[in-house]
């Protein structure tokens, strides 16, 4: 008998040291101190979370921008039209359209190239209300490049505005080639492979609203606007070097000179 209870004290004995250390330690926790250690780990493993920004005073600021830069741009595209239509009332046998239509386009596309150049986030989160999430290379990067494309959108508009002013006689041509330009993009936009928005497996549409196929519309309404009547007041000539007529050309010398 006395060699069983011996035996009994040095199982117990040796089960009790044989326990971790680190269970010994959870049996110690307080429930505080565990609920602690769970809200860590669910931190470390949880996806991160979408900030709220209704009520707050960063979701106002941005909420208050993406208003003026939509209204900023229907004023444009309004204003646009409106001078299309008075330049064509007021000089029917000069393309004063022309000149008009290709300063549009340049007014308009500035709008979202100040947008890249300016803005902090380069207008994703601010206008398009994409959330880039928290800082990160790929958040860097596209910020990066989008202040890029900001850039060579605004020294396209600088070209088209020269032309408009200084060289009006070539306003078809590079009508033509915004145009075209416009025509790409929509192509890319609409079938460019493993590139384009729709071929992804995520709704990027969804989370970017400006990148939109009305949009690219919107670009393309001036150049074929001006072309179009250009074709039809038969100021437009397609077999010509310029696009455009001499009796055109010396009509817009006219007015200008």
């Amino acid at each position: 008998r006395d060699y069983r209870l011996q035996m009994s004290t040095n199982t117990n004995t040796l089960a009790s040291n044989t326990v971790p250390p680190n269970t010994k330690k959870c049996t110690t926790h307080s429930a505080a101190d565990s609920d602690d250690d769970y809200t860590l780990t669910a931190k470390a493993v949880a996806p991160p979370i979408k900030r709220p920004h209704n009520g707050s005073n960063e979701g106002k600021a941005d909420s208050t921008a993406k208003v003026l830069v939509i209204r900023f741009a229907m004023f444009v595209v309004a204003a646009g039209l409106l001078c299309f239509l008075v330049a064509v009332k007021s000089c029917p046998e000069a393309p004063l359209y022309a000149v008009v239509c290709l300063l549009w386009g340049a007014l308009y596309n500035a709008i979202g190239a100040t947008v890249h150049i300016f803005f902090e986030d380069s207008g994703l989160e601010t206008i398009a209300g994409f959330r880039l999430g928290e800082p990160s290379v790929a958040r860097t990067l596209s910020i990066y490049l989008h202040t890029q494309e900001g850039l060579h959108r605004m020294y396209m508009n600088c070209v088209n505005v020269f032309i408009a002013i200084f060289v009006p006689e070539l306003s078809f041509q590079f009508l033509v080639f915004n145009l075209m330009f416009n025509f790409l993009q929509i192509f890319h936009f609409e079938f460019g492979g493993s590139k384009s928005i729709f071929s992804t497996q995520y709704d990027v549409q969804q989370h970017i609203p400006a990148m939109s196929f009305f949009r690219s519309l919107i670009f393309a309404a001036p150049p074929v606007l001006a072309i179009a009547t250009g074709v039809y007041l038969d100021h437009f000539d397609s077999n010509s070097k310029f696009f455009i007529r001499e009796e055109a050309v010396e009509a817009l010398q006219r007015r200008f000179w």
